[in-house]
């Protein structure tokens, strides 16, 4: 089956509109591209959404941040079978993404190159299809 929803929480609409073309291929094979501008309104957008098979997070937004949405997020361990992206400005440090239990499968540093995200995603989309 494939992917079937990936949630991008990004507060840049420049970044969001470049991450929605770019995902266009998962698209072409059926998933849906969903968005949400924080942490706040992702969990908002989870709640009306929990069949979403990816979310890819930015770490520095208003309102909520990525770090205060994982840590909510995770609260309820059925979350922890979501794979998270994290992509953000800031380095990851050595215990960044301690207490995930492998949710966060791979922090990239802005400025990104897109061709890897995509490969890393289709290896995620591979997992989805066989498992």
């Amino acid at each position: 089956m494939g992917l079937r929803k990936i949630l991008v929480i990004e507060d840049s609409e420049l970044l969001q509109t470049m991450y929605r073309i770019g995902l266009r291929r998962f698209m072409d094979r059926g998933a849906e591209v969903i968005q949400a501008f924080n942490g706040l309104e992702a969990l908002r957008v989870l709640e009306q959404n929990p069949d979403t098979d990816l979310i890819i997070l930015d770490l520095v937004m208003p309102i909520m941040d990525g770090r205060e949405f994982l840590r909510r997020w995770l609260e309820d361990p059925e979350h922890n079978k979501t794979p998270i992206i994290v992509i953000s400005t800031e380095e990851a440090g050595e215990r960044t993404y301690a207490g995930t239990n492998g949710t966060v499968v791979a922090h990239m540093t802005k400025p990104i190159k897109i061709n890897e995200l995509f490969a890393l995603i289709e290896s995620i989309d591979r997992d989805t299809i066989h498992s």
